[in-house]
């Protein structure tokens, strides 16, 4: 029973650490996506300040800008995917090992 004691507080650890580790991951992606929020937000402004330039220097530089922005709203979308799926693993995980300790408790009634 203590083997069974010990083998169930080190899964338990397990799982809590599965957890932390992949909300810690879809904290950092949010980073990431809040950072390409700014450099889109850069993005638009300088679109936007480049209306008093002449047009064909204009038009070269707010195209590339232009197709920068779709480009870090395409990476944004992806990051907001993956910390979707993060979230749904780790609330998965964390009902995991709520149901085990349930068992555990149980056993002990």
């Amino acid at each position: 029973e203590e083997n069974q004691r010990a083998a169930s507080a080190a899964a338990a650890a397990a799982s809590r650490t599965t957890v932390d580790t992949k909300l810690a991951e879809a904290r950092s992606l949010e980073s990431q996506i809040s950072a390409k929020a700014a450099q889109i937000e850069a993005l638009e402004t300088r679109i936007a300040d480049s209306e008093g330039r002449n047009e064909k220097e204009k038009d070269s530089r707010v195209h590339a800008d232009l197709k920068a922005v779709e480009r870090l709203e395409a990476e944004m979308d992806l990051l907001a995917t993956k910390i979707e799926t993060l979230r749904v693993e780790a609330d998965e995980e964390f009902a995991r090992g709520l149901a085990e300790r349930e068992d555990e408790w149980g056993a002990w009634e």
